[in-house]
């Protein structure tokens, strides 16, 4: 029997869900699965039936439910394969894995994608364009899901599933159409493990059994056989023989990808016994690169002084890459080797950040003249965007590689500078009315003059380079909270009157450095080196009469930030996560329904919050004030209601999104009003609105073709408070 793969799996009790068995694994005592009535009917999930699994925190964090081997078919998938849709509800943010499996086990590393909302249906996409057909003899007869794939998971989760569809139309991987740029050092020099350019080493594998990817050894590009990885997390690569690169000083790859938000890449030196084994004497370390461009080649040269924790380079024995989102991203790789010489096109990293805004004067037709003048020799990157709300659709900045566009069109330029660095800015229609000029500079220590047009600035500072862009620290504190009536709670707060004895540094054994830091004079705590941290109430906390949670949050380098609440008495505690969407360098204001929370903790019996870096082991610093909780309006001076705290901003719809989606917000009041799309580093990709709005709903359609596949947020501000959500596009 083969399975019509159009008709949804929907748990009804006479759909085709009856037709099939389903069992749970790797979940410690292993409850059986439930079908139960829909809980919410709300949303895109009318259905009666849907499946009830949960994931104990004493099970495996890839604990899972999978179908019976042919109950009630096998898979027949085209040589493409296909693209399949499955409806969760979850209480926190975490991946959720995909996976067809043979009638001998025969399976590939599941296909993994994060939901983006919590408390209500959503559907995710799962592309299956990467996974190869089984082999002769085999076929794909199971189903596999793991709803909650978290290695960090610290209380049971209840998340419900519904609607397994496999899609009609094809899924398609995006891939290079170009090939890498041929590179340039000397064969006496290189130490080739894969490149056209040179004679290669022997590879005694590309993909280890350890790997979580699915690996094609040979994908041609413009004719240029290159190493595809899908659905990388990691992959290991292991030589015939260790490497001696002790006459090398540098490690290069290519990388392309149309999905990824980070990249990272290890050296493994099996130490003097040649043998890479536990309690060796191994050593190792790894390089992150944080939002690497999309849809192009990256050239990635590392000096390998910069892997610092290798104790040597005689017998490399591993390289392991990786990628992010981990488990949903495809990356393609070309041209690695070790070298020995000068970095041809290298990595730089920015200390100081200087943002201008060139006005440009009316009179001005098409085109306006642009003259940067460095006097240090200095490396700089130079982004040149247009800084109005519906930015030209033509403007085009010219630079070293020719004219881009694009709306808002964005050039950038690495190069060292000294003397003049002349840019032509032209448009077509209206001109805008103002270009924003974003100069990041390199260096520890630098002071000369610059010169934008007539402007000559003195630029001078003095900072330890630690791969950070932007500021290092708030220099304003954070927004004063407004006069509220109704309950409120304050735990940190100048503001209110805070509850006594609460403890903000326990030891749970946290990296974390915890400090109270002044800023404006105004008390602020700093959390540095952040992996988790803790805060105990001297009593539990009664939360049931009040509605939301605030905190006031700001970062130059977080990329992901947990929020938790926990409850119950000692050793028996449970807690669920809330993730803050990630804005950098500037306070953002979160307010919270209580609800996040409340189907997993007693918001009668909260003893404890704790905030940390939701795995991303990137040890960020976070600046945190104003934490309360309440319910209420907040009042301004005179005594009347204050927008900032009623306007209210919705999830976008649809989402996950394929280019369009809408996103819909309430004023009570009139007001200036700014909605904001940001990307995973903190970048903006649009303005959508920036002007003085009157009270009422307002619907705002955002149109993400020129953009890639990924998790963006959009941020809506009136006043000094901020709402922000996450959205998905799957392209």
């Amino acid at each position: 029997m083969v399975f019509a793969q159009s008709n949804p799996i929907d748990f009804e009790a006479n759909g085709i869900g009856s037709d099939w068995t389903w069992e749970v694994f790797e979940n410690d005592t292993n409850p059986p699965l439930e079908i139960i009535e829909n809980p919410d009917k709300s949303g895109i999930n009318t259905s009666d039936s849907v499946a009830s699994f949960t994931a104990l925190a004493t099970g495996q964090f890839f604990a899972g439910l999978q179908s019976g081997h042919g109950d009630p078919g096998v898979f027949l998938l085209d040589e493409t394969n296909r693209t399949v849709t499955v409806k969760v509800w979850k209480s926190k943010i975490s991946d959720v894995g995909f996976q067809l499996v043979g009638e001998a086990d025969y399976a590939q590393p599941p296909v993994r994608v994060a939901n983006t909302v919590t408390g209500q249906w959503e559907e995710l996409t799962f592309n299956l364009a990467a996974i190869p057909n089984p082999p002769a003899g085999e076929s794909y007869d199971r189903i596999v899901i793991f709803p909650d794939w978290d290695e960090g998971r610290a209380a049971d989760n209840v998340i419900y599933v519904d609607d397994i569809t496999f899609s009609e139309e094809i899924a398609t991987a995006n891939e290079p159409t170009v090939a890498a740029p041929t590179p340039t050092q000397n064969q006496a020099d290189v130490i080739s493990l894969f490149s056209l350019a040179y004679n290669d080493i022997d590879v005694a594998t590309w993909n280890t059994s350890w790997s979580e990817s699915i690996f094609t050894d040979s994908v041609d590009v413009a004719g240029t056989p290159v190493k595809r990885y899908a659905n990388l997390n990691f992959n290991g690569i292991e030589p015939t023989s260790n490497i001696d690169a002790s006459g090398m000083n540098h490690f290069s790859l290519d990388v392309w990808s149309a999905d990824y938000d980070q990249f990272r890449v290890k050296l493994v030196d099996a130490g003097a016994d040649g043998v890479v084994a536990p309690g060796g004497d191994d050593s190792e370390h790894e390089l992150t690169f944080s939002a690497p461009a999309q849809n192009e080649w990256v050239e990635l040269d590392m000096s390998l002084a910069d892997f610092t924790g290798l104790a040597s380079t005689e017998n490399i024995a591993q390289i392991i890459i990786s990628g992010g989102p981990a488990g949903s991203n495809t990356v393609f790789v070309d041209n690695m080797y070790f070298f020995s010489g000068e970095v041809s096109t290298g990595v730089e990293t920015y200390c100081q950040e200087t943002v201008y805004h060139l006005g440009i004067p009316g009179e001005v037709a098409s085109a306006i003249d642009l003259t940067i003048a460095n006097t240090g020799a200095q490396t700089m990157k130079v982004t040149i965007t247009s800084a109005d709300s519906d930015p030209v659709d033509d403007l085009i900045v010219n630079n070293l590689t020719g004219p881009i566009t694009g709306s808002p069109a964005v050039s950038t330029l690495d190069q060292s500078v000294s003397g003049e660095l002349s840019r032509t800015l032209t448009w077509s229609g209206t001109p805008p009315s103002e270009v924003e000029l974003n100069i990041l500079w390199s260096k520890v220590s630098f002071a000369g003059n610059w010169q934008l047009g007539s402007e000559n600035t003195t630029v001078a500072f003095d900072e330890t380079c630690g791969g950070s862009s932007g500021p290092t620290g708030p220099t304003t504190s954070a927004p004063t909270p407004p006069d509220r009536t109704g309950e409120l709670i304050s735990v940190f707060s100048e503001a209110y009157t805070d509850i006594t004895g609460t403890n903000f540094n326990p030891d749970w054994g946290q990296a974390t450095v915890v400090t109270t830091e002044q800023i404006e004079g105004n008390a602020t705590l700093k959390y540095a080196n952040l992996n988790y941290q803790g805060t105990e109430f001297a009593s539990p906390l009664d939360l049931s009469n009040v509605d939301n949670m605030h905190i006031d949050v700001w970062t130059g380098d977080a990329t992901s930030i947990n929020l938790s609440l926990i409850s119950g008495p000692a050793g028996s505690t449970v807690e669920t996560a809330y993730s803050l969407p990630v804005v950098q360098n500037e306070w953002v204001t979160y307010d919270i329904p209580l609800t996040e929370w409340s189907n997993v903790v007693d918001l009668s019996d909260v003893v404890q919050l704790k905030i940390d870096d939701a795995g991303a082991g990137d040890s960020p610093t976070l600046y945190i004030d104003n934490i309360y909780f309440y319910s209420g309006v907040a009042t301004s001076i005179d005594g009347t209601d204050e927008l900032p705290n009623n306007f209210t901003l919705e999830q976008n719809y649809p989402n996950p999104f394929n280019p369009t989606t809408n996103i819909s917000y309430t004023l009570p009041a009139n007001a200036e009003v700014t909605l904001e799309v940001f990307n995973v580093a903190g970048q903006r990709v649009a303005t959508l609105v920036d002007a003085f709005q009157s009270t009422g709903s307002y619907n705002v359609t955002f149109d993400a073709s020129n953009l890639a596949s990924g998790l963006y947020t959009y941020r809506l501000t009136t006043g000094n408070s901020v709402q922000v959500k996450k959205m998905m596009l799957i392209k």
